[in-house]
């Protein structure tokens, strides 16, 4: 507990101090779940949010899945998801074989049904040369509103559509009567089942669209600036609302937020027409945003936080922004594309790749070139 108390004071203070912002400040901050030992990636849908990572040192291994209910701006009830009994899963939070992280739950509008979409890591591919390069993208789905989830499977393997980059921290939208799915992709484009080939893939966008039964391909496209060319964020969490698709990301540093405003879903421009900067924490990391738009020029952003590249984030922080550098109408400036370098290498002795103490890999949201130590 000593700990974990050290570590909120730390964050609140390095929070309040050290952070730069580029045409928007924030009008709160508030620390919404705390005093874990690493958890990110929410999502917020009903009463409810769904985090991955591990709550309790504890709980290290393979990722878990955990759900809370909020009340009156608390979360209670924090454990571990509960699969359908159909599908024969021993233990809640965990898909076995698998590391699973980064759900994305949106509401089907006929039936109410939540549709959960997640990362999928096979535990044989949890190596250092294979850690990221294999991420696929799972669903499963709620018709009890989130008490128990039906996993349907990996519906995004290592072909996308696209390429065969895999499908890694999808962020789901319904739209055009379809459901739309964004992900970034992973550091190889495998010509073989061995996936061999070199790490030589920055990441980018690609938007895949389902069938409104959430879970039958039709196409993939790439996401693009107004250019014409690659965006290379990654953890993009995406909404529509007042005309407009939001698009939030990571830079490849994880130390930055960066947001991009659509019109079609497919073609984006950083919101200030410049460079789309939103938060730059360096050398603190910005852990997998998630974005709630409230208005046409204020958003809340919730995201993990870490301490220097210390890949511990005890919490799930709420920002709201004010968005004073919003432009409605499009520039020719298509954003200029953020960059993209490496943290820290893989430990050698941990083939793990991700967990230092040796006690599983933890899949983190990190893109092509981001392999960190624990």
């Amino acid at each position: 507990m000593k700990y974990f108390i050290m570590s909120l004071v730390a964050t609140i203070n390095v929070l309040a101090s050290d952070m730069v912002f580029k045409g928007s400040r924030p009008t709160s901050q508030k620390l919404m779940f705390g005093g874990h030992y690493h958890i990110y990636s929410s999502t917020h849908f009903l009463d409810k949010v769904i985090i991955g990572g591990w709550l309790n040192r504890e709980d290290r291994g393979s990722d878990k899945l955990y759900m809370a209910t909020l009340r009156s701006g608390t979360y209670s009830n924090r454990q571990p998801i509960q699969w359908d009994p159909k599908n024969k899963y021993p233990t809640p939070g965990l898909k076995p074989g698998y590391h699973v992280n980064d759900a994305d739950v949106i509401q089907r509008p006929d039936n109410g049904w939540l549709f959960m979409y997640y990362t999928g890591l096979e535990d044989k591919y949890a190596t250092k040369t294979q850690l990221t390069r294999r991420n696929h993208t799972g669903f499963a789905f709620s018709s009890d509103d989130g008490r128990t989830w039906y996993d349907h499977g990996i519906i995004i393997k290592q072909d996308n559509g696209f390429n065969k980059t895999g499908a890694w921290a999808p962020s789901a939208i319904y739209t055009n009567d379809e459901v739309w799915l964004y992900y970034h992709t992973g550091s190889a484009n495998c010509s073989s089942d061995a996936c061999n080939d070199p790490d030589d893939q920055p990441p980018r966008i690609l938007l895949s669209k389902f069938d409104k039964n959430g879970w039958q391909k039709k196409e993939t496209v790439g996401v693009k600036n107004m250019r014409g060319e690659k965006i290379h964020l990654v953890n993009v969490d995406v909404e529509k609302k007042f005309g407009h698709y939001w698009l939030i990301g990571n830079a490849g540093t994880l130390k930055s937020l960066h947001l991009y405003l659509s019109k079609d879903g497919v073609n984006f421009r950083p919101y200030d027409d410049r460079d789309g900067l939103l938060l730059f924490a360096e050398p603190n990391m910005v852990l997998t945003p998630e974005i709630v738009v409230k208005e046409k020029s204020k958003i809340d952003v919730y995201f993990g936080f870490s301490i220097g590249d210390t890949m511990e984030s005890s919490g799930i922080h709420k920002w709201e922004f004010e968005l004073t550098g919003l432009k409605e109408t499009p520039g020719t400036n298509p954003g200029i594309t953020p960059p993209i370098k490496p943290v820290n290498p893989v430990n050698p002795t941990n083939p793990g790749g991700l967990d230092g103490g040796g006690n599983g890999t933890q899949l983190i949201k990190l893109n092509s070139k981001m392999r960190n130590q624990r």
